[in-house]
């Protein structure tokens, strides 16, 4: 599940931004709270529909989608967060990739044309029936 993945990589962004001080910086400290945003979103839509709450196939793909991006939003700041701060090795680096499963991250972009196609058919079917 990308909410999932997307809230283990904001905890794992955010102990790594600690250990190096990071949210000290206002900018970090936004970049956070905003993935803070992203995640929790899709975590509740995520939870929606594993409770049984669907609007047809709308919420699903809608869940499937936000969560994906929010996943590879977090990955994404994170790296570049780290890499800007320029205290990071890239063992260092490599590690946080580890952490945070960048690649499966990345690979939630996988099928996302047909899930857009879905919420499209799944919206108009709503505004004609």
């Amino acid at each position: 599940m990308a909410a999932a993945l997307a809230a283990d990589a904001l905890a794992e962004t955010i102990l790594a931004c600690h250990a190096k001080r990071l949210p000290r910086e206002q900018y970090v400290l936004m970049e956070l709270a905003r993935l803070a945003s992203e995640v929790e979103t899709s975590v509740a839509l995520a939870h929606k529909v594993a409770t049984g709450v669907r609007r047809s196939d709308l919420l699903p793909a809608c869940s499937r989608l936000h969560g994906g991006a929010a996943a590879r939003d977090v990955v994404m700041t994170g790296l570049r967060l780290l890499h800007g701060c320029g205290s990071c090795d890239d063992g260092e680096i490599a590690g946080f990739r580890s952490r945070v499963r960048f690649e499966e991250a990345v690979a939630t972009a996988a099928g996302e044309l047909e899930l857009m196609d879905r919420v499209v058919t799944a919206l108009e079917s709503e505004r004609l029936g």
